[in-house]
């Protein structure tokens, strides 16, 4: 159902995990965002070529924890090239869940998460209140 929406252009994000980065043709993306890097490098390259398919351009953005320099490093040597990098100011982060800590959370609480994170709601969320308040 997500990506039926996502194709036909009726939300402009979608999130996925590995199993959509390989085999699923998705036209005209333009940016794709890696919340963490893979274990795999090859699955990278997987991700990032949702991105820029033919000769469309396409833009990769990946972010990358101390934790997973080791990982970039297995990359930049599987691609054989360096990946451009830029050094966030600390003062700009906020605290968010390891993504092995994602991957035990329900949809709900990734939801309630996103909500507080982002400050939006989806639309479930805002009839879930209306209904609480009632």
């Amino acid at each position: 159902k997500s990506l039926a929406t996502f194709r036909n252009h009726s939300h402009g994000v979608l999130i996925a995990t590995d199993v959509s980065a390989r085999g699923i043709d998705l036209p005209g993306v333009t940016h794709v965002i890696n919340y963490d890097l893979p274990d795999d490098p090859e699955n990278y390259v997987h991700r990032v070529g949702r991105t820029g398919r033919g000769f469309a351009k396409g833009d990769a953005l990946s972010f990358c924890s101390p934790e997973e320099r080791e990982k970039l490093e297995q990359i930049q040597e599987f691609l054989q090239t360096e990946i451009d990098q830029i050094q966030i100011d600390d003062t700009f982060l906020k605290e968010i869940p390891p993504s092995k800590d994602l991957q035990n959370m329900s949809v709900a609480e990734m939801l309630a998460m996103e909500e507080a994170y982002f400050g939006i709601e989806d639309k479930k969320s805002k009839k879930r209140k209306k209904r609480n308040k009632s």
